[in-house]
């Protein structure tokens, strides 16, 4: 995308005027290359997910970073804002990405802010991540037939669409694009999780800790214990410790809306969430040990200390609670929790601080 605009004419927008004053010409901007998405060798998710959105919305990826990179970069007034044509906006786009006119017409008209356009009542306004009209992803509002390119508020969407995107998922829920694509993105994040279990499993590996990872109810009742209520994720023997580490391993979307992060901390408390799972697996083993700590490779007769821990990607919110009822940590940090000298107490594990020995 092109070389962004000077930030303070970006931080000049704050104080916007009731209306701003048209420019002219084109834009000036450091010119750099347009590189389409397939050039950079992006997972096949994403390729089909651009598809889907060129089949249905009329335009894709390149049709949206087209638009949005020539916008963060635009010739604005002194309170940030320029007042153009839509064609002009799409002329520009065009002639820097190449893009068929189609497509970026389509990528213009989907990240316009349109009042005439605008959907029925919105009676749940608090679900802001499931609105396809805001702001944040859609940076032209149209005032009077012209659009206000606002280079700070398009560099924003920028980093929503990005930060959306790294995370598997639409930035929201447009009815006109196909099911297929929010589909495709789901199954990239079921496979984002087992990545993750698998990063943790190396993580221990490395350590050159005993451990078990996808230990199945099968596999325990085979070996000779009854009643785990489903599998576990990764089981770590700490031989000199005497600990017998039951971690539960998540890679949950992330949430930024209120009515989003309610949700998404309730997939770990409610009655049978990620917490209460995690809880019931280490009291079972808890009851019968050995046969863990025998699939960890472990033929010790010692008493066990089971310690149930959960292991996430990125800070978890539900690791702050009143009552988080488990120790969180992320895989980097996995490694120091593990060989620690105390137990870590519940919620997250603080590095770099000695957590309180557990009561």
């Amino acid at each position: 995308m092109p070389t962004p605009a000077d930030p303070d004419a970006r931080r000049a927008g704050a104080g916007l005027k009731a209306r701003a004053q048209a420019t002219t010409g084109p834009p000036a901007r450091t010119f750099r290359e347009f590189e389409p998405i397939a050039s950079l060798d992006p997972p096949a998710h994403l390729l089909a997910t651009d598809t889907l959105m060129r089949e249905t919305l009329g335009t894709g990826l390149d049709g949206i970073r087209a638009v949005l990179g020539t916008a963060v970069d635009w010739s604005a007034d002194e309170t940030g804002i320029a007042v153009v044509g839509a064609a002009q906006l799409a002329q520009e786009a065009e002639e820097w990405s190449r893009l068929p006119r189609a497509e970026i017409d389509a990528a213009v008209a989907l990240l316009s802010l349109d009042p005439q356009n605008l959907p029925g009542p919105v009676h749940r306004y608090w679900e802001v991540e499931r609105l396809s009209h805001r702001l944040r992803v859609r940076p032209f509002p149209v005032i009077d037939g012209k659009l206000w390119i606002m280079p700070w508020a398009a560099e924003a969407t920028q980093e929503l669409f990005l930060v959306y995107f790294q995370d598997s998922r639409l930035p929201y829920l447009d009815p006109a694009l196909h099911p297929s694509a929010a589909a495709a993105l789901q199954r990239h994040r079921q496979k984002r999780n087992l990545q993750l279990e698998d990063e943790a499993a190396a993580t221990v590996r490395r350590l050159g800790l005993p451990h078990r990872a996808n230990w199945t109810i099968e596999e325990a009742e085979a070996a000779g214990m009854a009643g785990l209520p489903g599998e576990v994720d990764l089981i770590v023997a700490d031989i000199a410790k005497h600990r017998l580490w039951v971690c539960e391993v998540k890679d949950p979307e992330a949430a930024f809306a209120p009515a989003a992060l309610s949700r998404h901390i309730g997939r770990f408390t409610r009655r049978k969430g990620y917490i209460t799972k995690l809880l019931e697996k280490a009291d079972a083993i808890a009851m019968n040990p050995a046969p863990a700590a025998t699939a960890c490779g472990v033929l010790d007769e010692a008493t066990w200390t089971v310690i149930p821990l959960m292991v996430t990607r990125a800070v978890e919110p539900a690791a702050f609670l009143d009552n988080p009822q488990v120790a969180f940590t992320v895989l980097e940090d996995l490694p120091t929790v593990l060989q620690a000298e105390h137990e870590p107490a519940q919620g997250h594990a603080r590095i770099g601080e000695r957590s309180a020995q557990k009561e």
